[in-house]
């Protein structure tokens, strides 16, 4: 397996996080469990390769929704709080582009909550555009390409979309900064505005609550640091991030669909090929 990042232009840095590219001439191992976890950020995702087969894991024992991308398809994956298990009939090849939290909403001006964990054909979202995008990738010979295709047409929709909205983006940086342990209650006192009034907006411009992105940054932060150093590998105090150990099974349990000894022991290569690199996958900004 091989990713490839590659750096989105300037004019779209402050909303794309990151372009990446994966393939593989086999496709993923049978053992590989392949679970991606929730990092907090939208994405497009076009199969060029190869048919991506997507298990989200829903809420309650045993639940989870089946969905098939067939090659050459364009789509959009909405904000998840919930893990999802990524699988393919064989050799496959991906781009994926990602939006920060909170700057996804100019290019798709309408209700983020909508969206949540919800993966929808790109047309259906973009009309006609994205149709005719998804066209144009489906005929790109190389990798180069497709990224310079995604990142024109994005440009064209941020020419002329409204800018971001400060109020979210006020409290992104406060989550950021504090690394996800912060309370609706702080922001709020931090912001001016009310728990109401600040749940509408990342309803609207992110498409989870406060509380959940808080969370999830939390997570991602002491997730990133387990996944590269494992147990032993300075995690182990969980006073940081967590009241106690249990607490942080817990957390993790929801995130990734396993308990931290148990992800560790798995083999997941995909993740352990963006943990183990220069990725700021797990970061918001």
């Amino acid at each position: 397996m091989r990713i490839r990042f590659f750096p989105p232009h300037t004019l779209l840095s402050g909303n794309v996080s990151q372009i990446w590219i994966v393939e593989d001439p086999v496709g993923w191992k049978p053992e590989d469990i392949k679970t991606i976890v929730p990092n907090g950020r939208m994405k497009l995702v076009f199969p060029y390769r190869g048919a991506l087969l997507n298990t989200t894991i829903l809420k309650g024992a045993d639940r989870s929704s089946f969905q098939r991308n067939p090659e050459s398809t364009l789509w959009v994956l909405g904000m998840s709080d919930r893990p999802s298990i990524v699988d393919s009939d064989g050799p496959f090849g991906v781009l994926s582009v990602e939006f920060y939290p909170g700057a996804a909403y100019p290019f798709f001006p309408f209700a983020l909550k909508d969206l949540t964990n919800q993966v929808i054909p790109a047309q259906q979202v973009l009309g006609r555009a994205g149709a005719e995008l998804e066209s144009r990738l489906g005929e790109a010979p190389t990798a180069e390409d497709r990224v310079g295709l995604v990142q024109g047409f994005l440009l064209c929709l941020l020419s002329e979309a409204s800018s971001l909205d400060s109020i979210v983006s006020h409290a992104m940086a406060i989550i950021r900064a504090r690394q996800g342990l912060v309370t609706v209650n702080e922001l709020t006192e931090k912001i001016g505005y009310s728990q109401r009034y600040l749940a509408m907006k990342f309803d609207r411009f992110v498409g989870l609550g406060p509380k959940t992105i808080a969370e999830i940054v939390r997570f991602q932060n002491r997730f990133v640091r387990l996944t590269r150093f494992g147990l032993d590998g300075g995690v182990a105090d969980f006073d940081e991030d967590y009241y106690d150990q249990s607490h942080f099974t817990k957390e993790f349990k929801r995130f990734s669909g396993l308990p931290p000894a148990a992800y560790l022991k798995a083999s997941n290569e995909f993740l352990s090929l963006f943990y183990g690199g220069t990725s700021d996958f797990y970061n918001t900004r």
